[in-house]
């Protein structure tokens, strides 16, 4: 059961992107963060191949100043099999690699059929060292007599050395050495994972790990004639520490020596003025307009509506203050979600789902007719 929290909410229009993303003084939210939400679900068609693809992301674009360049290229290549340098562009090519897109599913009984998911969840994220993400693709054939393709991986960004941890960066070589101790930790993973009855015998064991507040989640894959099981584990730093590196402790503890940075400054855009200026008004985002966007729901507005609509696993830690940016459209839909300071990964998904699924706003108007609106949302929690 989740439960409900007071709310103190305030939305303020930006007026100026160069004081939202930091251009002007090198500065940004949280000293440059920004973390897109992507929900798309599209019908496509290639050839004789049919797809339902179902695009689930939360893309880190920009932590502690940077651009996390190395991070965006892994994250395009694993889960968009594809080179790519930032989320628009891989999404957009991936999606055109999918097929011309349909409004609806053609009487075509020749079409082979397949349900694509691209996932991607924020798991962790200590602002004094790393992020750690959960990466998941998995393309599923209508038809049974194909194998579905499946890839996952847990993911942790050293924010300091610009650099992702593998498995042997983050377990020690005397865990991945010693085969009983790997033995014990696969068996301490299936019993927390509450499949402790399975034989280890005839068995094959694929891990992975990640970093996370507190501890390190374990991701496993175990097969043998009994199926197939995909677990996710975690483990306490004080259970786990004598099996750790180095390295992982330190970032754990918030130890690791901070590195001087490669000088990424705020959110570098390749968009010029001019460019903007060139765009048709139906794609233009505003930032400066006549009547701002207003919401009202049954009489409720933007923080009452919130507060009665967001849910929290029970004992989270979940007060301080979140800011989020979405576009207000035209029709007064909200579109475009990114959190530019975070309270956690689980606060923060939530804030995004409620905001994703309210009613229509009243758009913003220029010259008297709606208009796309960015706006930035303070908000604060306190645990009632």
């Amino acid at each position: 059961m989740g439960r409900r929290i007071c709310f103190l909410v305030c939305c303020c229009m930006v007026f100026c992107l160069a004081d939202l993303f930091g251009q002007s003084t090198g500065k940004s939210w949280k000293d440059g963060f920004r973390v897109s939400y992507v929900q798309d679900r599209q019908l496509r068609k290639h050839g004789n191949h049919l797809n339902f693809v179902r695009l689930d992301l939360e893309w880190p674009e920009q932590l502690n100043g940077s651009t996390l360049q190395s991070l965006q290229s892994h994250l395009c290549k694993r889960l968009f099999q594809m080179e790519g340098a930032s989320l628009h562009s891989a999404c957009q090519q991936f999606l055109e690699d999918m097929g011309t897109p349909l409004e609806t599913v053609p009487e075509d009984g020749s079409l082979k059929t397949y349900y694509v998911t691209c996932d991607l969840k924020e798991v962790a994220y200590d602002e004094r060292g790393y992020v750690s993400l959960r990466a998941f693709r998995y393309v599923e054939p209508k038809d049974t007599s194909e194998r579905a393709t499946l890839y996952q991986q847990l993911i942790t960004y050293d924010l300091l050395n610009e650099r992702i941890l593998t498995v042997a960066d983050i377990l020690s070589m005397r865990m991945l050495n010693d085969m009983e101790l790997r033995v014990a930790l696969m068996e301490r993973l299936l019993y927390e994972a509450g499949i402790s009855e399975i034989s280890m015998e005839n068995q094959t064991f694929s891990l992975d790990a990640c970093l996370v507040n507190g501890g390190v989640m374990f991701g496993f894959t175990s097969g043998g004639e009994e199926g197939q099981h995909q677990e996710l584990v975690i483990l306490p730093l004080e259970e786990i520490s004598p099996f750790l590196t180095k390295d992982a402790k330190r970032l754990l503890r918030g130890e690791m020596k901070a590195q001087k940075k490669k000088g990424v400054k705020g959110l570098e855009s390749s968009v010029s003025e001019e460019s903007i200026a060139s765009l048709p008004d139906s794609m233009k985002i505003h930032t400066a307009v006549d009547e701002m966007p207003v919401f009202s729901f049954d009489g409720q507005g933007i923080a009452p509506y919130i507060s009665t609509r967001m849910r929290l696993p029970e004992g989270m830690q979940s007060s301080g203050r979140v800011i989020t940016t979405f576009v207000v459209e035209k029709d007064g839909t909200l579109s475009d979600f990114s959190i530019l300071k975070p309270i956690s990964p689980v606060v923060d998904r939530e804030l995004v789902r409620v905001l994703r699924n309210m009613p229509a706003w009243q758009p913003g108007k220029l010259d008297g007719q709606p208009v796309r609106v960015r706006l930035v949302v303070p908000v604060s929690l306190q645990a009632g």
